[in-house]
């Protein structure tokens, strides 16, 4: 073996990547997500942007002592990038077919898709060729009401026809709802009848987003109110845990082996590697209590640039707990605080989140994990929290 051979293997493999494709038909009003919008999306710059992109990616994962590794969690977001479709597929498998990249055998692979799209039949089944193996459906609502309010570019007979599709394949899958939609009490929304609609289908993974919007977002003076709000996403959580559905992390609800691999990887504060307009990934020190490197990328579509944000022991501290807090992983306040700071934690904090309903279960071995009602509260309990964290 050579000496570049033998440097790579000393490298910190990445096992996780996000592809970031900024793609779509259509602006949801509401979305804060890195987009272009149009019925011809620029593939050749999108695909030259790629290209361009990758030296500059592996200059600096070398820098910081990583390399890419076999692949156990590929994640291609957006935008939509199943707009992308039969070309995408062929492009990417080239792309990374030249750069050696290698998806495990286990890989779980995903790709976010919107009901209605073109050729469904004929997307799926080229990402398949390529190695999706997990689809993330944009659904959001099963009332056009509500879709039509959201600016989004499918119907719910769209939608139901691609439950419909995923269910009778047996494919993996995810579905997205969203709460808190505008005009929510005058339209009457009843979110358990649409909730049991996509429960017939019974999808293998169900994410549930409360809208957040913008000080000048069109319908900012018609959304529901926190009451509303609380008496939805806890009945959703009541609705989905009854059905046989693991509440994991705040947005989140799998059945048994259906957790987001790629998603946990960020949620346990890993290393995740990031490409594609304003794609975000976070490259841990080896020594990880020294810190770590965050980057974004900017430029599009001319002049990839990355831009790095340098995060220390502190920082990352406080992004581990929040994180953590939010998911099944829970607080771990023995190894988070020293002595002093956890007899405050203990004496304190913990029994009055545990007198208002915030936990899970009872904390075992210096760990604490969050209920649906402490998800819902979690801004609140992390001000709880801000005497005992480093400032």
């Amino acid at each position: 073996m050579d000496k570049q051979g033998k440097k790579y293997q000393k490298m910190k493999k990445i096992k996780s990547l996000y592809l970031h494709v900024p793609h779509c038909l259509r602006r949801c009003n509401y979305c804060d997500f890195y987009h272009l919008s149009g019925p011809n999306p620029d593939w050749d710059s999108f695909e030259s942007y790629l290209y361009a992109s990758w030296p500059k990616h592996q200059e600096l994962l070398q820098q910081r002592g990583f390399a890419i590794g076999e692949l156990e969690n590929l994640y291609l977001g957006g935008g939509t990038p199943a707009l992308w479709g039969e070309r995408g597929a062929k492009f990417l498998t080239n792309f990374i077919l030249e750069r050696g990249i290698v998806l495990s055998p286990t890989v779980e692979s995903t790709l976010e898709l919107n009901p209605g799209g073109r050729d469904l039949p004929a997307v799926v089944s080229a990402w398949e060729q390529f190695g999706v193996n997990r689809f993330s459906i944009g659904v959001q609502s099963l009332r056009d009401e509500f879709l039509e309010l959201l600016g989004r570019n499918h119907t719910a007979r769209n939608s139901h026809q691609a439950l419909e599709y995923f269910a009778d394949r047996g494919l993996n899958y995810s579905v997205d709802l969203m709460l808190g939609l505008p005009y929510s009490a005058k339209f009457k929304r009843d979110i358990a009848d649409e909730l049991n609609s996509i429960l017939r289908y019974s999808p293998p993974h169900i994410s549930i987003y409360i809208l957040t919007t913008k000080p000048d977002y069109s319908h900012n003076g018609n959304l529901p109110d926190e009451e509303w709000i609380r008496q939805e996403y806890l009945l959703v959580s009541k609705l989905l845990v009854a059905s046989g559905y693991q509440h994991y992390e705040v947005s989140n609800f799998a059945q048994a082996k259906h957790k987001s691999a790629h998603n946990l990887e960020y949620w346990q504060q890993q290393t995740v590697a990031a490409l594609g307009p304003s794609a975000s990934g976070l490259l841990l020190n080896s020594d990880r209590p020294s810190g770590a490197t965050r980057y974004r990328w900017s430029g599009y579509p001319a002049d990839p640039r990355l831009e790095l944000e340098c995060l220390n022991v502190s920082q990352l501290q406080l992004e581990r707990i929040y994180m953590n807090l939010r998911s099944e992983v829970g607080l771990n306040w023995g190894q988070e605080f020293n002595q002093e700071q956890q007899a405050i934690f203990v004496d304190d904090l913990l029994p009055k989140w545990s007198e208002r309903g915030y936990l899970a279960k009872q904390p075992h071995a210096h760990r604490v994990v969050l209920g649906s009602l402490g998800y819902l509260m979690l801004d609140s309990l992390l001000e709880d929290l801000y005497p005992l964290l480093p400032e």
